[in-house]
């Protein structure tokens, strides 16, 4: 299964190691294919240059280290969800699935 994890996920666990999001980021990577979209990877850089910069390296290691498939994401949709931020990677989800399906 491709699984498309949350921003929240990715800095959730970079923080906090033995968080849930850390052990749901560990089983998608042990037992299904992660998906990261260009956004995500803006997003944790962005919220951690904001929140706790010293960690802005480790969240290079991760991503170097982390087996995913980059997809970019979606600009153009109808707006789905409450979070216009958030539009781009649910975007990218949809279009992932759709890929997958045909």
């Amino acid at each position: 299964m491709r699984i498309l994890v949350d921003t929240n996920v990715l800095f959730s666990a970079l923080l906090f190691p033995k968080s849930k999001p850390a052990q749901a980021l560990y089983h998608v990577v042990s037992h299904h294919e992660l998906i990261l979209c260009d956004r995500n990877i803006s997003g944790l850089r962005e919220i951690l240059r904001r929140k706790a910069p010293q960690f802005l390296a480790d969240a290079e290691v991760l991503l170097a280290e982390l087996p995913f498939e980059l997809i970019p994401s979606v600009n153009h949709a109808e707006k789905l969800i409450r979070d216009a931020k958030d539009q781009p990677i649910l975007n990218a989800a949809i279009v992932c699935t759709a890929l997958t399906s045909s």
